[in-house]
């Protein structure tokens, strides 16, 4: 850092001018505490998932984590995913992942989105030929072997090292009695998302994923995932982009999506304020509409946007709540409060003298 001395380049070999690829911003993580990197992720725009391990005190040494081999029984380097839609499209990885503690605290979870929004082809929704973007999690066991890496073409459906699928059950508009800013009662209008909460097995399952498709019919819209994910006490929160062809538009909207980060599913309480009442509870849960003409009443998993595209919220915590604010493309700030979850407020730690 000090130099600008180039210490290692780690090559993944995947890429060519016919097929050009690159690294997206990549996640460094001290999985040890000791203040010294133990691994990077960082996603491409072919839908690999990588992680490089650079552990040894030698950057000589330093690797990209798992290999395989080609068609000629050379060892070359392998991702720990490789993103694709249900045809077999890959995914391009745009943002920076997070990556946490895995289940029971063991391992990591890799968490990130899908899509790309850089040339301006990409404002084009093509809904004849569908390329849906999605979110993941995905497990890495970091046994430090190749049996940590998760089968890319078949892990939606394989019986061994699937995925959970999570899907986006409901999305309509909602009405719900709140209070205004200056404390008198009114009625507030949301456009809100419900998503699955399908259990994920860890003894089976290497992770989930879920499809950005409207419901109740599965839709294409060309929504994706463009901005770094953000992960907060057990919960991953994602903005989510859906273009919008017209140049003389703000761009298209956003979907704040937040779920929990271990399975991929609504949360078990609401993470929005939506009645304004600076609580939350049961009066910030929405009653939405399935496919099948059932309704339920649901913690809401996202809030579209009012202003435009989102960017990435950051995160102001206070006494009992947190806000989420994004700056949006008609030149506003979105604010959200939002539960920042069980355990988050009171104390968090002691000192215990004798």
């Amino acid at each position: 850092m000090a130099t600008g001395t180039v210490l290692a380049k780690l090559d993944t070999k995947v890429g060519s001018t016919g097929t050009p690829n690159g690294l997206a911003t990549p996640a460094a993580v001290d999985l040890d505490a000791d203040g010294i990197i133990d691994y990077v992720y960082a996603g491409d725009l072919q839908g690999n998932m990588w992680k490089f391990d650079v552990r040894d005190a030698s950057a000589s040494n330093w690797k990209v984590a798992y290999t395989t081999t080609d068609a000629s029984n050379n060892t070359i380097p392998a991702p720990l995913y490789t993103a694709k839609d249900t045809n077999g499209n890959a995914q391009p990885i745009t943002s920076r992942p997070q990556v946490g503690f895995g289940p029971g605290g063991a391992g990591m979870i890799v968490l990130f989105g899908t899509g790309k929004f850089i040339e301006s082809t990409d404002r084009t929704v093509d809904t004849t030929n569908p390329r849906p973007q999605s979110l993941y999690g995905i497990f890495d066991a970091n046994s430090g072997t190749n049996t940590d890496m998760v089968t890319s073409v078949t892990s939606r459906t394989a019986t061994s090292q699937s995925l959970q699928v999570q899907s986006i059950i409901a999305e309509q508009s909602v009405s719900i009695n709140c209070l205004d800013s200056s404390g008198n009662a009114t009625t507030c209008a949301y456009n809100v998302r419900a998503v699955s909460h399908n259990i994920v097995d860890v003894t089976t399952k290497h992770g989930w994923y879920l499809d950005l498709l409207k419901p109740p019919t599965p839709t294409y819209e060309g929504e994706r995932s463009v901005n770094d994910p953000v992960l907060r006490n057990g919960k991953i929160i994602f903005t989510t982009t859906i273009p919008d062809p017209d140049v003389c538009a703000y761009g298209g909207r956003s979907w704040v999506m937040e779920m929990d980060a271990m399975s991929g599913g609504q949360l078990g309480y609401s993470p929005f304020d939506l009645n304004n009442d600076k609580n939350f509870g049961s009066a910030d849960m929405v009653t939405v509409t399935l496919a099948d003409g059932s309704t339920v009443t649901v913690p809401a998993s996202g809030l579209q946007s009012t202003g435009g595209l989102l960017t990435k919220p950051g995160i102001v915590a206070s006494t009992d709540s947190e806000y989420a604010i994004s700056p949006d493309t008609s030149g506003g700030l979105e604010e959200h409060r939002q539960n920042p979850g069980p355990g988050a407020t009171g104390r968090q730690s002691w000192r215990q003298i004798r």
